[in-house]
C-alpha cells in the first residue's frame, strides 16, 4: 500500500514540476512537494473539523498558499525570461 501511494505521489509531483519550467529541477521539486503537502493537509484538517466556517477557512487558506507558491514562482520565471531576452 505504501509503495503504491509513494509511486502515485511521485507522479503527482512530476506533473507539478512540469508547470515550473523556469525553476531549477531541485527547487521545482521542492515547490511541488510543498504544494501537494499543503493541499493534502488542508483537505485532511478541513474534514477533521467537519462542515462549517472553520473547514471553509482551512480549505481557502490551503488553496491560497499552494496556489501562491506556484504563481509567485511562475511570475518570477516569466520576469527573468523577459529580462534575458531584452
Amino acid at each position: 500500500m505504501q509503495q503504491a501511494l509513494a509511486s502515485k505521489l511521485e507522479k503527482m509531483i512530476d506533473v507539478l514540476v512540469e508547470l515550473l519550467p523556469g525553476e531549477p529541477p531541485r527547487q521545482a521539486r521542492q515547490i511541488a512537494t510543498g504544494a501537494i503537502a499543503t493541499m493534502v493537509g488542508s483537505i485532511l484538517l478541513s474534514r477533521a473539523v467537519g462542515a462549517g466556517k472553520l473547514s471553509d477557512r482551512i480549505l481557502d487558506a490551503g488553496r491560497r498558499t499552494a496556489g501562491g507558491q506556484t504563481r509567485k514562482r511562475r511570475r518570477k520565471a516569466i520576469t527573468v525570461m523577459r529580462c534575458e531576452k531584452s
